[in-house]
């Protein structure tokens, strides 16, 4: 859980000095009375993101912004809290004040990757966490970004050999490797499936029922798609799906309201039939 205290912070960014195009772009100066104060708000932002925790991470990061508006390093990760938050408004705020350092810096090119997984958006975050390791190859973030990205797309060879580039540069981030599961579980559920699914039902045993298949089939689909995934893939899929409360307690509402519906339908002809 986040906490607004001292603690060992995680650090989401590359420890590598900047490249000549991240140096290009020079933040104003801060003066040691706003910096001190920002840093710790800074530092609890980012262990809120690790924890997933996103309202928190807005309201520090908003907080620190405050003390430090032209600190780019604040926007960064406040676009990726915005997105994971769902906050578009604030999304698209924090995108236009970040404007042409979402494609020159590293840094910010991990931002947009990583709130354009977010947004479900895998090749906008493929293309970004591409341009991010023409910057820095030696970055882990940019390799398990692209994996996450490659995830979605479903290609899944490719996101292991991309795990296997973060490997050989430092330690995955668990919330990277967490936006992989996401990524892999999205792709899963296929939602044109569940489309086919529901017409032909429509068309077999009427709306209500067509209704409840729409629902249940993501869900459904998941489970078998994801089951025949590499290991390491299928793992980090699990894990996401069981630390994330929201889409099974959906998939739960959805089955058994297919069920009831299922039942209902069923009773209803026997009953008309006799």
């Amino acid at each position: 859980m986040c906490q607004y205290a001292d603690r060992p912070t995680v650090t989401l960014v590359s420890p590598n000095p900047p490249s000549q195009t991240q140096t290009a772009i020079h933040a104003p100066p801060v003066s040691p009375a706003a910096a001190r104060p920002a840093q710790t708000l800074i530092d609890t932002g980012r262990r809120c993101l690790e924890a997933r925790e996103w309202k928190k991470a807005i309201i520090a990061l908003e907080s620190a912004r405050k003390l430090q508006p032209d600190d780019h390093t604040i926007d960064n990760l406040l676009l990726e809290a915005a997105a994971n938050a769902h906050r578009r408004a604030l999304t698209k705020q924090v995108r236009a004040r970040l404007g042409v350092r979402l494609t020159r810096t590293h840094d910010g090119l991990i931002a947009e990757s990583a709130s354009r997984l977010s947004e479900r958006n895998f090749s906008a975050a493929d293309k970004a966490a591409r341009a991010a390791i023409k910057l820095d190859p030696g970055n882990a973030r940019g390799w398990t970004l692209l994996a996450a990205s490659y995830a979605g797309l479903g290609w899944f060879a490719q996101a292991e050999e991309c795990l296997d580039g973060a490997a050989r540069h430092g330690v995955a981030s668990p919330l990277d490797l967490w936006y992989l599961g996401r990524a892999t579980n999205v792709w899963g559920m296929d939602r044109s499936r569940a489309l086919i699914a529901t017409l032909v039902t429509s068309v077999l045993a009427g709306v209500f029922i067509a209704f409840s298949v729409g629902i249940a089939t993501p869900f459904f689909t998941r489970e078998v798609r994801v089951r025949k995934l590499p290991e390491r893939i299928h793992h980090l899929a699990q894990v996401q799906w069981t630390t994330d409360p929201k889409p099974r307690v959906i998939a739960g509402a959805a089955s058994l309201f297919f069920l009831i519906v299922a039942v209902g339908f069923i009773y209803l002809s026997t009953t008309a039939g006799a």
